[in-house]
């Protein structure tokens, strides 16, 4: 019988992760049976999601696994202190123990059980603290998040293990070894020069690939830039993959205001929307500002979660104060995200759709976020600053238009002020024209392609 059970790994919380989502998804529909390995955040607990008979997700609570590791460090710190004791005997008392050893076995027995007992009962104790410390102040464990993987997928025996994004890289590289699987990696961005990523983090990246490049029978990139990167910069990476971040063509999609109503806007307001994560570096905080010169009839939603909401909540506050006197609508309105199967139903209520990341990584700069498909596939247009994948795609189907390359909120707000009704009709046919030449279906194949390809090599 041959074996089609797919691990998918990734250091998220997957049930937010439209891409892993659309990927599993498909590879089930073509027949193989996928289990997705994620591990839970403050919005997603652990759970076991049954999507299908072919799909289940795991959403994994990596502390409990490392309270039950580290407990099992009791056992090894016996012997430790106990070794550690005789050696601190010998090394400060060589003479007693020499005559201890040669006049009677007795006395090194006394010796080996009182220090079995008092440093046992101090391994006991240091590895109960260990363990309370852990509970409460290591917020993260890579090393744990490997064993929890290494521990559940090993027992699937795998055929393939695709790992999404970086870190899987080392756990997938491990069980490629124990279960004799082939290894997927799917690369969602140029790890080694991240925006928001510090200098170690960047160097750590580039090593693990740079170790493990040689375990990967099939890489996936997310765009033709991000592809020419790696095969440029990597020796083992030469046939890519791309699947792009396209998603799954929404068809007879109708408003009924709920996005509208979710912000306490007028229906007849013009949003310009932001969807997706609040984190540093992608022009949010100029998004915001911008709401200090948006004409009265525009207002700017972002929708979504992050560590930046504190501080865009506070920004938009500031800027809704100061307009209060000028109009009556308020310019900047921040709202959760939604599940990610209705996000057409709610971006269709935008008039435009803002990406604004900063030019200041090849991340960023060959980024092709889900947005680019997200806002179109609701006949959304974009307006963005000048990156070198997203200005492609705008400039080819004529979907939206370009910021200046220094944007501020000023040139923001004077943007979507200068966009009229006609040049947002034209707009929004074209984003429909885009969605039906490239949707999901396209990328779909491809990936299902290189499953075949490897499984039956």
């Amino acid at each position: 019988m041959i074996n089609n059970n797919i691990s998918v790994l990734a250091f998220n919380s997957v049930l937010r992760d439209a891409r892993i989502l659309k990927e599993a998804r498909s590879l089930a529909q073509s027949g193989y049976k996928v289990t997705v390995f994620g591990f839970e955040d403050n919005n997603v607990p652990h759970q076991i999601v049954e999507e299908s008979d072919n799909l289940s997700i795991h959403i994994l609570d990596w502390r409990t696994n490392l309270i039950q590791v580290l407990k099992y460090f009791r056992l090894i710190m016996y012997p430790f202190f106990i070794s550690l004791i005789c050696l601190f005997s010998y090394l400060s008392y060589p003479s007693i123990v020499i005559y201890l050893t040669d006049n009677s076995g007795f006395y090194i027995l006394a010796v080996i059980l009182s220090a079995m007992f008092i440093f046992g009962l101090t391994a006991r104790y240091c590895a109960s603290l260990v363990i309370t410390v852990v509970k409460r102040i290591i917020p993260f464990s890579i090393l744990t998040k490997y064993c929890v993987l290494i521990a559940h997928v090993s027992k699937l025996k795998p055929a393939l293990i695709h790992c999404h994004d970086m870190l899987p890289l080392v756990p997938g590289s491990i069980l490629k070894r124990i279960t004799k699987a082939k290894l997927v990696f799917d690369a969602h961005e140029i790890y080694e020069d991240l925006a928001q990523a510090k200098k170690l983090k960047k160097i750590t990246s580039k090593c693990i690939l740079s170790i493990f490049q040689y375990s990967i029978d099939g890489f996936i990139t997310i765009n033709d830039n991000i592809s020419k990167f790696y095969t440029d910069n990597y020796k083992a990476v030469s046939s890519v993959t791309i699947i792009k971040n396209a998603t799954v063509k929404a068809n007879n999609v109708r408003y009924d205001y709920r996005l509208h109503d979710k912000s306490a806007l007028p229906h007849t307001q013009k949003i310009a929307i932001y969807q997706g994560g609040f984190a540093k570096n992608r022009g949010l905080e100029l998004i915001v500002s911008a709401g200090s010169d948006l004409y009265s009839d525009w207002s700017i939603v972002l929708m979504g979660w992050g560590t930046l909401q504190p501080q865009l909540e506070a920004l938009a506050q500031d800027v809704n104060t100061a307009a209060k006197s000028k109009r009556e609508t308020a310019p900047v309105v921040i709202i959760p995200p939604c599940p990610q199967q209705d996000l057409p139903e709610w971006t269709i209520g935008a008039s435009i759709g803002l990406i604004v990341y900063e030019d200041n990584s090849l991340n960023h700069r060959y980024c092709t976020p889900n947005k680019l498909w997200e806002y179109p596939n609701a006949d959304v247009p974009i307006l963005s600053n000048p990156l070198v994948e997203i200005s492609k795609v705008i400039n080819e189907y004529e979907i939206g238009w370009l910021l200046p390359a220094d944007v501020t909120g000023e040139n923001i707000a004077n943007a979507i002020n200068a966009l009229s009704d006609e040049k947002i009709e034209i707009a929004r046919k074209n984003c429909n024209k885009y969605m039906e030449r490239d949707n999901w279906s396209v990328y779909e194949q491809r990936l299902i392609n290189l499953y075949d390809r490897l499984l039956t090599n």
